[in-house]
């Protein structure tokens, strides 16, 4: 059995600390500035926007890109989609490209999976490349094909 294939994408969290610190910047400017009081009608917003920005510093799953085999069965969780099970015996085959992967099922739509940098290419690439070989699976690289 495989390990699972688990990769923490920094640039998410990076960018989500940036966006938390720049709303929470803009309550406390907004509050020392006293341009509105917190009796007027802003004070919802001065919540919500304190709130968003404290979220944007706990962890999350969006921030990693994770496949899990199981037996039978791959479990892919990527950033910004949700999770997808898909059986080996519906995989017809994967192809991998500079920007995608694609994983084609026999009987369903495609799935196609974007990737976002070098370090997450490699290592997915790597993984499906071992993975279709263990569950005899037909791998398809387009890089390979273009040379």
């Amino acid at each position: 059995m495989m390990e699972n294939l688990i990769i923490e994408h920094k640039t998410s969290r990076m960018a989500r600390g940036i966006l938390g610190t720049a709303m929470l910047l803009y309550v406390i400017i907004s509050l020392i500035a006293g341009k509105e009081s917190p009796g007027d009608k802003n004070w919802v917003l001065w919540i919500m926007l304190t709130l968003l920005g404290l979220m944007q510093f706990l962890p999350s799953d969006l921030d990693k890109t994770r496949i899990d085999p199981g037996n039978g069965f791959l479990e892919i969780t990527w950033p910004n989609r949700r999770k997808i099970k898909v059986q080996d015996s519906e995989i017809d085959r994967i192809t991998l490209s500079t920007n995608y992967v694609f994983i084609f099922r026999k009987d369903k739509k495609a799935i196609k999976l974007v990737l976002y940098g070098k370090d997450q290419k490699t290592q997915v690439f790597e993984y499906l490349s071992t993975y279709a070989l263990e569950k005899n699976l037909t791998l398809v690289n387009q890089d390979e094909e273009k040379s």
